[in-house]
């Protein structure tokens, strides 16, 4: 008894489906900075052993860090310690750096839908 070849196709159109339904996927999350200040600002973030530096003007916003983790395939961004993504982050202007702490989740607001993490930086924290 031989097997049609439209049998095959369905057979392995299924196979595809049932392990793409297994699969993991990625969650990124984006750390993004509004400068409210008077003058450009430099962020500084630091993740293993990368430091990583973005310049952001007044009225500007930028990604300044992003964090991406493997996760189940029904998973969804959730707020979790910014300290986590990043082992630090300060930001300067004018040679003088901010009073702020970064790695305070109350410095960030949180975007569950996007896993957006966003702050502004105002010249008041200097």
């Amino acid at each position: 008894m031989s097997i049609g070849k439209g049998v095959i196709k369905v057979l392995l159109g299924l196979a595809c489906i049932t392990l793409a339904s297994c699969i993991d996927r990625g969650l990124i999350y984006t750390y993004r900075i509004h400068n409210n200040a008077d003058t450009t600002i430099s962020v500084h973030v630091k993740e293993g052993s990368t430091i990583d530096t973005t310049f952001i003007t007044p009225g500007e916003q930028k990604v300044v860090h992003t964090h991406g983790y493997l996760v189940g395939k029904n998973a969804r961004y959730t707020h979790h310690d910014v300290s986590r993504d990043m082992k630090y982050m300060f930001v300067i202007k004018r040679g003088d750096t901010s009073k702020r702490n970064y790695l305070d989740n109350n410095s960030w607001s949180f975007d569950a839908n996007t896993g957006t993490y966003s702050a502004t930086v105002t010249a008041t924290e200097f």
